[in-house]
């Protein structure tokens, strides 16, 4: 009888490990899918902002606001800085991931250049 109670004993502490470890695997898994899902969500933000900045730009032929122009590039520029460095505001965590870093570098030569053609400078 004892023995039957040592080995019940056994198999729920070993179920009970299997359980804990789950947990702390399941607890990380979704702590980087926060962080994911804030780099999806702000990069789908630089978009708009483009396309936003595009409207505005256009505006300002039509007698449009240079300050509506102005703070979507600073949001631009600032956002797309946290993608690559991080920004703890934003809660977003310094890239280290090689192929996004090159995707980025890609993206801050495209933007360095359209600054330097509509003349609101680079970094």
């Amino acid at each position: 009888m004892k023995s039957l109670k040592a080995k019940s004993l056994a198999i729920f502490l070993v179920l009970g490990l299997l359980n804990l470890t789950a947990a702390a695997v399941l607890l990380r898994s979704a702590a980087a899918q926060r962080s994911d899902a804030v780099e999806i969500n702000l990069a789908g933000a630089q978009r708009m902002l483009s396309q936003k900045m595009t409207k505005e730009a256009l505006m300002l032929l039509h007698k449009g606001d240079p300050a509506a122009l102005r703070a979507s590039i600073s949001r631009f520029e600032r956002v797309l800085r946290g993608l690559e460095s991080g920004d703890a505001e934003l809660h977003l965590p310094a890239t280290t991931d090689p192929e996004i870093l090159e995707g980025l570098a890609g993206a801050r030569r495209q933007w360095s250049s359209i600054q330097r053609r509509v003349g609101t400078g680079s970094r």
